[in-house]
């Protein structure tokens, strides 16, 4: 069981998550997910999972296919303050580079400055 709350910003989105990303959460999760990611002014999400309990392979399978869905509209998903046995999930199932981690929301601000800096060639 999960809950997700969503904190909206220029550009980028952060949503809280509390609580697991496990098989039963699979469905829900993804569309959730998902959803906030195909949002028209939305281009970057930062999933904060400080108060994530538990992943396992299919919550990252989740996550996973919610960075596709980005990639292919030219957004990006972040994983915010990820516990240590998400880093070490993402390492052994040598994905660790697909999806962006930021340790701290100072980071996520840094992230957002660049992006603003940068040409949009898509326009």
């Amino acid at each position: 069981m999960y809950e997700l709350k969503a904190e909206k910003n220029s550009g980028f989105t952060i949503l809280r998550h509390s609580g697991t990303m496990l098989l039963e959460d699979y469905v829900s999760l993804r569309a959730e997910l998902e959803g906030h990611m195909r949002e028209k002014n939305v281009h970057k999400i930062a999933l904060d999972m400080l108060q994530t309990k538990e992943v396992d392979s299919s919550g990252l399978g989740a996550l996973v296919a919610v960075q596709s869905v980005g990639v292919c509209s030219g957004k990006a998903l972040f994983l915010l303050h990820p516990p240590q046995h998400v880093l070490q999930l993402l390492k052994d199932t040598e994905i660790e580079g697909f999806i962006g981690i930021l340790l701290s929301e100072e980071a996520l601000a840094g992230s957002e400055a660049l992006a603003n800096s940068m040409t949009d060639f898509s326009e």
